[in-house]
């Protein structure tokens, strides 16, 4: 009806020709057209609102408690662990395998071999997995995080047991075809460039290898892509080796979110999965705790000619994410830089107008983790937006100038309150689980989350600020260093070098 109503009038055929233009008048409207709004008449007054506009808008009294799903868990008699979390609102069900990944392999070798797995497995080629996948109403993917890589399924609950046969043969037979490797390849090495032009992501993706010293494991596992030359020197033989030592099911823990329960799950994932078994030795994860020794702050500068503003990061490591006072670090974070209300955004951006944003964030990792400053500047306000952010942390770690009381309440209150409407998701219920499980943290570690955050007090957000150590930072600067490395050696920060894009001197 409504087709016929609104597509049903015939063809319009715009057709355009480049050249010169003769000037036309414009045509008469048509006597039926809708006519143009009319101005209120005189005579009509506004009725009165009957609302008390002096107190300003109104303000919520009360707030959504969180409600996060209870969690079962079963076993395979392949050796995974199975978690699941129900949600039975629409009839999709979630899963992603989860798998510890060597971090010194996730630059590079493992975001390739986990992208591979989609492209052709079993008896389909990439062309025909797609095609299946889609007539399945299902959707195949992975993904690569620091030590650790998941490869997940969304399908439809009436469709389930072929789509989990699809999944089966994407986790236990992929393909590895050379002319897909080559076109992926070329798509990996295409992004890699992309982010070395990109200032921001090339400063942010060079400072983790700095923190943590080139022969460290975790190196390069922030960089997911890798590098050009670790990109280009992938061979298939690499990947099937990967697959063989680090996608089996004894290693792995399967979280499923959504309209299923166990007893209809279980027989389904034994079908398929049930026989697959790893073979050969089992290699461990290395977890290396080792953290480089850093008497000073040290500047990496990249040459970007002809930039017109700079980007400034800011970084150090931090105690890692199963560390008992996470959460009150996170809060700590949140009043120095973690929002647009933030102090360094508040000055740098509202207060001096030399920055668009400035924000400061710490990565998640079972070691000691980056904690950074991403601040981009304009060229000729880099060694003052510099003292800044080091004036800033250093007063407020450790001198005259600690989180306050307001502050605080102010930041938990938000991350308390955003609680309630964090995992509305599949996706993010799944990734929740994903953490307990990468952490080693209790089933009901978000609900505890949420009692624990509403506990902290002042005194503990100041004792975990007091990590932040302004006089050990480690500075990237990318900019035009015509315009901005002399300014920056006066300012005597610490040694300054000079790299490329690939964090070579």
């Amino acid at each position: 009806r409504v087709a016929r109503r609104w597509l049903g009038q015939g063809d319009h055929i715009l057709t355009v020709i480049p050249g010169a233009r003769a000037a036309s008048a414009e045509e008469a409207e048509p006597a039926d057209a809708v006519p143009h709004a009319q101005s209120p008449s005189k005579t009509r007054r506004a009725a009165a609102p009957g609302v008390d506009r002096g107190a300003g808008p109104p303000f919520p009294e009360s707030y959504p408690e969180l409600r996060f799903p209870a969690i079962e868990r079963a076993a395979l008699s392949n050796g995974t662990h199975v978690i699941l979390a129900r949600r039975e609102d629409v009839p999709l069900v979630r899963m992603s395998y989860q798998f510890p990944v060597d971090p010194a392999a996730t630059a590079g070798l493992a975001d390739m071999a986990f992208s591979m797995l989609a492209e052709g497995a079993g008896d389909y080629d990439a062309l025909a997995f797609a095609a299946r996948a889609e007539s399945l109403g299902a959707e195949l993917g992975s993904s690569v995080d620091v030590g650790s890589g998941a490869v997940t399924l969304v399908g439809l609950r009436d469709t389930l047991d072929d789509s989990v046969a699809l999944y089966a043969d994407m986790l236990r037979r992929p393909r590895f075809e050379p002319a897909a490797m080559d076109r992926m390849r070329a798509a990996k090495m295409g992004a890699v460039r992309e982010e070395g032009a990109n200032p921001q992501r090339l400063a942010t993706s060079l400072l983790p290898a700095l923190l943590y010293g080139l022969d460290h494991p975790y190196a390069q596992a922030f960089n997911a892509p890798g590098t050009l030359a670790s990109v280009e020197a992938l061979r298939r033989d690499d990947l099937v080796e990967f697959h063989h030592a680090w996608i089996r099911p004894e290693r792995g823990t399967l979280v499923v979110v959504g309209d299923a329960t166990l007893q209809e799950l279980i027989p389904v994932l034994e079908r398929h999965l049930g026989d697959w078994r790893g073979s050969g030795g089992v290699p461990e994860v290395r977890i290396d705790g080792r953290l480089p020794a850093q008497a000073g702050p040290r500047v990496y500068m990249v040459d970007s000619p002809g930039a017109l503003q700079a980007t400034l990061v800011a970084g150090q490591l931090v105690a890692p994410s199963s560390d008992p006072q996470t959460l009150a670090f996170d809060v700590a974070n949140s009043v120095l830089g973690g929002s647009p209300s933030a102090r360094l955004n508040m000055n740098l951006r509202e207060a001096k107008g030399w920055s668009y944003g400035v924000i400061s964030s710490a990565a998640n990792a079972p070691i000691a983790r980056p904690w950074r400053v991403v601040a981009p500047v304009q060229s000729d306000r880099v060694a003052e937006a510099m003292a800044e952010i080091q004036r800033e942390i250093e007063e407020y770690a450790s001198g005259p100038a600690p989180a306050r009381q307001d502050e605080v309440a102010r930041f938990r209150d938000s991350q308390v309150r955003r609680l309630a409407g964090s995992f509305e998701t599949r996706e993010a219920v799944a990734s929740e689980i994903a953490d307990i499980v990468r952490f080693d943290r209790a089933d009901d570690w978000t609900t505890q989350r949420s009692s624990s955050l509403r506990q902290l007090d002042l005194n503990e957000v100041r004792a975990a600020a007091a990590a932040l150590d302004a006089s050990k930072l480690t500075w990237v600067v990318v900019g035009d260093l015509s315009r901005v490395e002399a300014p920056v050696r006066a300012l005597g920060l610490g040694e300054v070098i000079v790299i490329d894009s690939q964090g070579a001197p």
